[in-house]
């Protein structure tokens, strides 16, 4: 869709395979940490479309961080999706690259993502030899 409105490709749009693979990874982290949860507790369903739900609205998608107040800028660059969203917006409008322009929360994105993929993992692995059971 960038393209077809006309927008033409630069070099820093290389970077959208970077987010690309740092929106899968995230994504795989909760799905091993929410599939094992959801066979033995039922309303975790439920949650996460609550959650998905605040997170989608939390996440300056179709609002720009800048209409906040710097307090409140810190708690939503918290969200790991905030770095996500925000960098494929520099890498396509912004023309930044995510190494000079956050280091910071570069960092921080990924030790929540790694941490949560080891969470994963452990509950996944942890819960497997019970999925026969309960299905």
């Amino acid at each position: 869709m960038f393209i077809f409105y006309g927008f033409p490709l630069k070099i820093y749009s290389i970077q959208v395979f970077y987010y690309l693979f740092a929106s899968i990874f995230l994504v795989l982290s909760v799905s091993w940490i929410t599939s094992a949860l959801i066979v033995f507790v039922k309303d975790v369903r439920h949650a996460i479309g609550v959650i998905l739900q605040f997170i989608f609205w939390a996440t300056p998608i179709f609002w720009n961080i800048g209409m906040l107040p710097p307090k409140y800028q810190a708690i939503i660059k918290l969200n790991p999706l905030f770095y996500i969203v925000d960098g494929y917006r520099d890498a396509l409008i912004g023309q930044n690259w995510f190494w000079v322009s956050r280091p910071v929360l570069t960092i921080y994105f990924w030790i929540i993502s790694i941490l949560m993929f080891a969470i994963g993992i452990f509950i996944f692995r942890k819960l497997k030899p019970h999925f026969a059971d309960v299905l």
